[in-house]
């Protein structure tokens, strides 16, 4: 499935009027606004007000998509495996290594067309596509948001393996580096770190309130996972509730595509303790 955004900066990118050959291929694994989303819009839009052409590729549909279209940014949507914790699962894997298969003879098909020379890989969840774009003889760049030194050590390197294929490795935090190097100690030399490039507009102060609030307002803003303790919070607020502290939780975020059960997870434990009016 192949179906085509808006024409603008694509593959032939424009500047002052004249095309641009594609110099670079951006591939990124979901369509939403969370931070590796974010971070990958803002590379694109940079490159692009440069005169850089930018063949950029999305593995899912989502809001990001509308913002695309409003910076007047070109984008396709293909099929491309995306590697999760679930994967990991007897009976998910088999599926999934047919998947990886099929992307890579894709890749060598790329090959053939001559696109572009280099290829920005967003995150670690596409291992398929390093590979492919080392197969089709393009300088690789991998961009590293995942840390979960929560997770076993062997699982963590299977879920990091592609660096090792990548050219260069980008980890957008000291702490990402150290976890990938703590399952691949010999990428030192490949790895460097460059913080996310969010320009976040500077707030006009706000005065602080004259006496203590009546009731202590907290946020959690972010993906709905395990790892991030959304649950923890929940948990917390309940008992700081039943022993009568004024306390509220707003939740903003949604879970990743295959861990809706975390999200109906939460939504149950707070039916069941009777404080949706507080969380």
């Amino acid at each position: 499935m192949r179906i085509r955004g808006r024409k603008r900066l694509l593959s032939k990118g424009r500047h002052r009027g004249h095309a641009v050959a594609t110099e670079v291929e951006v591939r990124h694994p979901g369509g939403e606004l969370y931070g590796s989303d974010r971070v990958m819009l803002e590379l694109v839009t940079a490159w692009a007000r440069k005169g850089h052409g930018v063949s950029l590729a999305l593995g899912e549909a989502g809001p990001l998509e509308g913002e695309l279209t409003r910076r007047g940014l070109d984008y396709e949507l293909i099929p491309m495996p995306v590697l999760r914790g679930e994967i990991l699962r007897p009976r998910r894997l088999p599926g999934f290594l047919l998947d990886i298969l099929q992307d890579l003879v894709r890749g060598l098909v790329d090959r053939q067309r001559g696109r572009g020379p280099a290829r920005y890989i967003s995150t670690l969840t596409m291992p398929s596509q390093v590979i492919a774009s080392r197969l089709a003889g393009r300088h690789t760049v991998l961009h590293v948001h995942e840390a979960e030194i929560s997770r076993p050590r062997l699982v963590r390197a299977v879920l990091s393996v592609s660096a090792l294929c990548a050219n260069t490795v980008i980890a957008n935090s000291r702490f990402t580096k150290d976890v990938l190097l703590d399952s691949w100690p010999h990428l030192k030399h490949k790895v460097e770190v460059v913080y996310n490039p969010i320009d976040v507009p500077n707030p006009m102060p706000v005065a602080l309130p004259s006496r203590r609030p009546e009731e202590l307002k907290l946020l959690y803003l972010g993906r709905l996972s395990e790892r991030k303790g959304v649950d923890l919070a929940v948990r917390t607020v309940i008992e700081l509730l039943n022993r009568g502290l004024p306390v509220q939780l707003t939740i903003v975020g949604s879970a990743f595509r295959g861990n809706e059960d975390f999200e109906i997870g939460l939504r149950k434990l707070v039916a069941m303790n009777k404080v949706d009016n507080k969380i």
